[in-house]
Parts: structure tokens; C-alpha cells; sequence
């Protein structure tokens, strides 16, 4: 505990700070945890971070991420779109950043070497929270989540048993590219039984695809597709897109299609 507090007074307060002291540090603590969460590039944009991450590894000390399991699942991804680069990292005095950015440019391979050692880092330290999730939900709504967003939840549905309800509610920019990649998802799974899709953002195309997978799909009993309802069919599901939806689960008792 004390060693904690030392670190924290020595990486926030103390302006004559020993990046080699840093490093020895973390080594004798022997775990650092890093608070991810839902936003990692907040993390990764200050030097700090990424120099205590950068400890961790070359002290053998044990990397644990604070990080929501559906960051988790798309972290690789993630990393891939908005790559880690310690140079564009910020502290709070530009003394402390031309001491950190001086010592990584010293290191043999220098900022390259070190976002490529950070990104594995983080990474490595997501499988344990990917493998273990085993909730019965998902609940993700309002978040501001993307078709790529949509996408990472249905490669968890793809390879997930546990999860009856998915909840994605008002997220409009999933669209039609998001509803297309949870049709392929419902397609292969078998244990989903609720999917609600309230105001994202999905025209024709998404309720064409839910169509199709609702032929094969026979466990899903819930499709909620409320605020994506456009009679006119300018800017969600038209006429067409309906009539699909209506005619893929004709004849399935009990099943529930929320349009309205």
C-alpha cells in the first residue's frame, strides 16, 4: 500500500522524478492496474500512462486493465483504428514530457518499438476479460455506438452461450451496416432470445438482412425495432422493409416484432 502512494506522489507531485526509479518501482510492486474503461485513448494520451505501462512489461510486473468487457472483445480492433502513439502523448508541464520523450528516444527502437510494446501489453491484459465474460445481457444503450460497434457485438454472439437479451437502444449510427452484421450473428446463434434495436438508425437494407436471419434464426422471440420506422421510406424502414419482417416471422407464436 505504501508503495502505491509512493508511486502515485512520485508520478504526480514530486518534479524531480527518476524515470529509472519509476521503473524499479513498479517492478517491486509487481502489478499495475490500468483504467481503460470504455475510453482507452484517454488513457493513452498522457505519458505517464504509457511510461508505467512501459515499466510494467520491462519490469516482469503483472498488467491488469480496468476495461468494460465490450472494449475488451474489440480492443485488437480498436488499437488497429487509433494506433498507440506515445509521441502525441501529453503531461501536465512540457519539462516532464521532454524528459519522458528524451529517455523513450534514447530506448533501442524508440517511439516505434515502445507503441508496439504498449499495444501487445494491452492486448495480452484484454483476453482474460474477453474470456470470462458470461453475463446474461447486454446492455449498451445510448452509448453512442457505431456499425463497428454493432460489429464487435455480434462476433460475441457468434461464439457466446450465455447472453438471452441484447439491448442496443438508441444508438443511431449503427444503421444498416450494424443491423446487417447482427443478422449474421443471429444466424449462428442459438441462444439469444430478445434483440432491441429502438432508434439506430436502420433503413431497408438492416430489415432485409433481420428478414433473412429470421428464416433460419428459430430462438429469437423479442425483435425490437421501434423509431426505425419510416413509412415513406426516407430515412429508416419503408413499406418494403416491413412487409420482409412481417412475412419472416408469419406463423411463429409468441414471437414479438415491435415496428410501432
Amino acid at each position: 500500500m505504501c508503495a502505491a502512494a509512493d508511486y502515485t506522489t512520485l508520478k504526480q507531485c514530486v518534479h524531480d522524478f527518476d524515470l529509472s526509479r519509476v521503473r524499479q518501482l513498479i517492478k517491486e510492486i509487481g502489478l499495475t492496474l490500468a483504467e481503460l474503461d470504455y475510453d482507452p485513448q484517454a488513457y493513452l494520451a498522457r505519458s505517464f500512462c504509457i511510461l508505467e505501462l512501459l515499466a510494467t512489461v520491462q519490469g516482469d510486473a503483472k498488467l491488469l486493465v480496468q476495461m468494460h468487457f465490450f472494449k475488451a472483445f474489440g480492443v485488437a480492433a480498436e488499437l488497429a483504428a487509433n494506433p498507440v502513439d506515445a509521441k502525441k502523448a501529453q503531461t501536465r508541464r512540457d519539462k516532464d514530457k521532454a524528459t519522458i520523450d528524451g529517455f523513450v528516444e534514447a530506448m533501442p527502437g524508440g517511439f516505434e518499438r515502445l507503441n508496439a510494446t504498449i499495444t501487445e501489453a494491452i492486448k495480452k491484459a484484454a483476453v482474460p476479460i474477453a474470456e470470462q465474460f458470461s453475463a446474461s445481457g447486454i446492455y449498451l444503450t445510448s452509448k453512442g455506438l457505431t456499425a463497428h460497434d454493432a460489429t464487435v457485438v455480434a462476433e460475441i454472439l457468434k461464439s457466446n452461450s450465455s447472453v438471452t437479451e441484447v439491448h442496443l437502444n438508441s444508438n443511431k449510427k449503427i444503421g444498416d451496416e450494424g443491423a446487417k452484421a447482427l443478422a449474421e450473428a443471429l444466424k449462428v446463434n442459438a441462444t439469444v432470445k430478445a434483440l432491441s434495436l429502438q432508434f439506430c438508425g436502420i433503413g431497408d437494407d438492416g430489415a432485409a438482412a433481420l428478414a433473412e436471419a429470421l428464416r433460419s434464426n428459430t430462438s429469437l422471440k423479442l425483435l425490437g425495432l421501434r423509431g426505425n420506422l419510416d413509412p415513406r421510406g426516407n430515412h429508416g424502414i419503408g413499406k418494403q422493409g416491413e412487409q420482409l419482417l412481417l412475412d419472416a416471422v408469419a406463423g411463429r407464436e409468441g414471437f414479438e416484432l415491435e415496428l410501432m
